[in-house]
Formats: structure tokens, sequence, C-alpha cells
């Protein structure tokens, strides 16, 4: 297949399967708002804000370095065990700082949910090297298909747990498990093994 033909292909299969995700995620979220309060959202709103600026970390250009490398397999485990202590480390600093973030805040409810929240820089620090491996083979149609997968499991979660009373579990657990998922079925596509 010609280059623009498998560029075209990749772009549709990549944008349709995010496409199709955020319509998911946008439908769903007029059942998620019925049975979630503002202060559900608010509350892990405030640990995102956070998370989301320490996350800029937790790549750190592995990936990149693994899709512009012509290196072997040890090189890949190598990468991906730096990864994996990257995350370690982003999960320790985030677990550190959720008492002072709860003081910041004055509402120390945001501690076990912080540290919680927190473990997916060590769950999705297992993804970043076999995700390359997938982008460098150009194999989208799978990296689409756990982004369609991750969404629709997040959010039959998230509305079983809201409506079983979960509050802002229902919010922090779904991320947690569709990030373990993601390592499950990167790994089978890859094989790339967890040894550090």
């Amino acid at each position: 297949m010609s280059f623009k033909k498998t560029f075209f292909k990749n772009v549709l299969v990549t944008g349709g399967y995010n496409y199709l995700s955020q319509l998911i995620v946008f439908l769903s979220s007029f059942i998620t708002a019925r049975l979630l309060l503002p202060e559900n959202y608010g509350l892990v709103g405030l640990i995102t804000v956070f998370t989301n600026f320490i996350s800029v970390f937790a790549d750190s250009g592995i990936s990149l370095a693994v899709i512009k490398s012509d290196y072997s397999r040890s090189y890949h485990k190598g990468m991906d065990g730096l990864a994996l202590y990257i995350g370690l480390a982003l999960f320790a600093l985030t677990s550190l700082l959720a008492w002072p973030i709860a003081s910041f805040y004055d509402n120390h409810a945001l501690i076990l949910p912080a540290i919680v929240l927190s473990l997916t820089f060590v769950t999705r620090s297992m993804s970043i090297v076999r995700g390359a491996l997938l982008s460098k083979s150009l194999n989208f149609n799978d990296i689409g298909k756990i982004t369609l997968i991750n969404t629709i499991i997040s959010i039959i979660l998230t509305i079983i747990l809201a409506y079983l009373g979960a509050e802002h579990w229902a919010i922090i657990i779904p991320q947690i498990i569709t990030s373990v998922i993601s390592i499950v079925y990167y790994e089978h596509k890859t094989n790339l093994g967890y040894g550090l």
C-alpha cells in the first residue's frame, strides 16, 4: 500500500475511534450528571489540577525515544523500566503532596482520593513504551480500539458506581481500571514482557 493510502487510512481509523469515543462520552454525560453531584466532580477536579500538572513529567520523551529508535527489544525493555520508575516516583511525589494539597484547600477528604488517583501514574507508565511500539508499527487500529473499549468500560463503571452511591469514587476507580486494561491489551499486542 502506498504511503498516501496508509496515511489516510490511519487518519480515518484514529479519527473515527476518537470521534466515536468523544460522542459516547458526551451522550453519557447526561446520565452521569444526573447521578453525580457537582461536589463529586469538584473534589476530583481539585485533585486533577495537581495530577495533570505532574503528569506532564510522566512520559518524559520516552515514547518519542522508542518511536524514533532503531534499537532492539532490550532497549525497549530498558525504556519500559525507566518509564515504570518515573511512574513510581510520580506516585510517591503525589502521595507525599496529598496532605499539603488537602491543607491548601482546607479539605482533608482529598487525601485518600489523591493517593488512589495517583496510582494511575504507575499503571499508565506501563503503557507508554507498549503504546509507542504500536504507534511505531503504525498499528493505529489497535490504539483506537483500546481507546473506545476503555471509554465504554469507564462510562459503564461510572454509571454503576454513581448509581450505587460511590460519589467521587465513581470517577476515580474507572480511571485506574481502564489504565490496567490498557496495560493488558498493549502487552498482548506487543509481547514486551514485564521484567525490569
